[in-house]
């Protein structure tokens, strides 16, 4: 039982992956302005540095331990899986069939 619910926690965080990878980086596209200033890609009237760039940059700090926590847990889970199969852990395997 435990295994299924591992395997669609995975289910849920793959899928969500992609966005949350891209909200989480947002914040660190600037792009230079003509008069030397630089704006947040997404959204023009940020300018990077300020305050309200601050805050944008912390949240996707945050956002980015679990992009970095999924993307270890899967690397392990690839790494362990062929010792899993061979030792007949199935349990372990299906909970990472995601």
């Amino acid at each position: 039982v435990l295994a299924y619910t591992f395997n669609t926690i995975g289910v849920f965080c793959q899928a969500g992956f992609a966005s949350i990878c891209a909200i989480t980086f947002q914040p660190m596209m600037c792009y230079t302005h003509p008069n030397g200033m630089h704006s947040v890609l997404k959204y023009p009237d940020t300018f990077c540095g300020d305050d309200q760039h601050a805050v944008m940059l912390a949240f996707g700090a945050v956002l980015s331990f679990f992009v970095v926590g999924f993307l270890v847990v899967c690397s392990v889970a690839a790494w362990k899986l062929p010792k899993w199969s061979m030792a007949k852990e199935y349990h372990k395997v299906q909970a990472f069939r995601f």
